[in-house]
């Protein structure tokens, strides 16, 4: 979408909190690519990019062929949906809190 360099989808920060690796087809120089830019097992690449594409699987591929472990990084699990949550309610609890 027109406004894809500054979204970061729920169902992205789930991908992430899986731990396990992640392809974005998207805007490379957006959010959500500055989120995953941290994570060796995670790519933003952009839609017409297959060739790019096509590295990123197949290097997932053979890492998973030959057992090499990708899991994205410790502390992850700060982007599931529960931890999201409960971090926006103690936002919340804190502004109301202050009035």
């Amino acid at each position: 979408t027109e406004n894809s360099a500054l979204l970061v989808s729920g169902k992205l920060m789930e991908y992430m909190a899986s731990g396990n690796p992640v392809l974005c087809l998207g805007n490379p120089e957006g959010d959500a690519a500055h989120l995953l830019k941290n994570f060796n097992t995670a790519a933003v690449i952009a839609r017409k990019d297959i060739d790019e594409t096509h590295s990123f699987i197949e290097i997932i591929f053979t890492q998973w062929k030959n057992k090499i472990s990708q899991k994205i990084n410790p502390g992850i699990h700060q982007y599931s949906r529960r931890e999201t949550a409960h971090q926006l309610a103690e936002l919340i609890q804190s502004i109301t809190a202050k009035k």
